[in-house]
């Protein structure tokens, strides 16, 4: 359909719009080119987990040497940091990391060239990465969990005092410093799991082991017995034993028997949390289970008329969360309908994919732009926002392209971490 295709000139024609100079920001020049989640707008930086979402689109559009030169300049911003930060500017790991994709990046562009001298450098990269998520994100139960790279008390206060109470419309006048303090230590890695804010984490975000981030180390250590194999660096059974030993601790911590879900982990006060979202349908996308009968109940609980929210609704406490209900989000699509994919569900699949094109393309052809985040209720742009919706071409574009192709136009791109 035209308004389908709209859309898809769209995306094609803004990667090459939204490319930003290497020296852009001349304290912290990258290696290479990049492309920023927005054309021209308020997201000008390479951002970390969004580039995943972005490079699916740059790869579907014969667009590699995009894809490389934003990997690349992640895998700089490690070296510098010893983190991929949350974006690269100069005091861009400050605060934070973001969900750790860059293996996926990796072996996506490894998947289209084969290119081994790529991959070895990749290879020695994530494994700087991954000490980094053992030794500066580790929980007491052995899991991972989201934090911070600080601890300072004056910034903490400064920041809970500004923007982060702003944000989330949270009234913290009559606090004291010390109570700024305790409240944001626990929350502020939300920053990190990129879903800043949201109702999951109870503003307890450091005392949880997410189900997102540890099925995403999962996959990691997978992988990365994959990349050894290639390489032939002899490690393999290495990364398996690590990828098994996650995958028990997930088990026993994360996976809910009566429903067979996998939730958050509450180690605080030694439960799962038991809420509905994005991140319940991770195990599906890395492997970890293909149970239909649990997916049924995620979908039941998260699927809307227009897509797919972000989190079950959260009680009316004044607080905004725009991870949350009813707002739809690229890689929370993406991600659900893969793993309604990997379970069977193949029309659930295909119906959370056309629900996305369907309602980016019906506001495109109202307001001629693509958006950061929809409303899934009612198939608008009117959102729940801490910053405004700004205008979007990254992981909305990328995403959008990806189930275009795959939905209207019935074609399949080699895109290895999808298939």
């Amino acid at each position: 359909m035209k308004k389908y295709d709209d859309v898809h000139q769209y995306v094609i024609n803004g990667w090459d719009k939204a490319v930003k100079p290497k020296n852009k920001f001349k304290d912290f020049p990258l290696p290479y080119d990049y492309v920023p989640p927005c054309i021209d707008d308020i997201f000008d930086k390479l951002f970390y987990w969004d580039t995943y979402f972005t490079n699916v689109g740059l790869i579907i559009a014969d667009k590699k040497h995009l894809a490389y030169g934003n990997t690349m300049d992640l895998i700089h911003a490690l070296g510098v940091f010893g983190c991929v930060p949350n974006m690269c500017i100069k005091t861009g790991a400050n605060w934070a990391s973001q969900p750790p994709l860059l293996f996926m990046m990796i072996n996506d562009y490894y998947g289209e060239t084969g290119d081994k001298e790529f991959l070895e450098v990749g290879y020695n990269a994530l494994i700087k990465e991954y000490e980094f998520w053992m030794t500066k994100r580790m929980s007491p139960i052995g899991l991972n969990r989201y934090f911070t790279n600080t601890t300072d008390f004056d910034r903490i206060v400064s920041l809970m005092t500004g923007e982060y109470a702003r944000r989330i419309n949270l009234d913290v006048s009559n606090w004291t410093d010390q109570q700024k303090y305790d409240f944001m230590i626990k929350t502020i890695g939300e920053g990190e799991s990129g879903e800043d804010h949201t109702y999951r984490f109870d503003a307890r975000c450091a005392m949880h082991a997410p189900i997102c981030l540890n099925s995403i180390l999962y996959g990691f250590e997978n992988r990365m017995a994959e990349f050894s194999k290639i390489l032939d660096k002899g490690e393999e059974n290495l990364w398996l034993e690590r990828a098994q030993k996650r995958l028990a601790l997930i088990k026993k911590y994360n996976y809910d028997e009566e429903t067979g879900v996998y939730f958050d982990y509450d180690y605080e006060n030694g439960r799962r949390t038991g809420v509905f979202c994005g991140a319940n349908y991770l195990p599906y996308f890395h492997g970890i289970t293909t149970d239909k009968k649990a997916i049924d109940l995620i979908n039941s609980h998260l699927i809307l008329a227009h897509g797919m929210t972000s989190c079950q609704k959260a009680p009316n406490n004044g607080q905004n969360y725009q991870w949350g209900y009813p707002n739809s989000w690229a890689p929370h699509n993406l991600y659900a309908s893969i793993a309604n994919e990997k379970a069977g569900n193949h029309d659930m699949a295909r119906e959370i994919g056309m629900k996305w094109i369907d309602t980016l393309a019906n506001v495109f052809s109202e307001k001629g732009l693509l958006f950061e985040k929809y409303n899934a209720e009612m198939g608008t742009n009117d959102t729940i926002d801490e910053y405004g919706c700004p205008e979007m071409l990254g992981w909305t574009g990328g995403v959008y392209d990806y189930f275009y192709n795959k939905y209207v136009l019935n074609k399949k791109y080699p895109i290895r971490t999808l298939d």
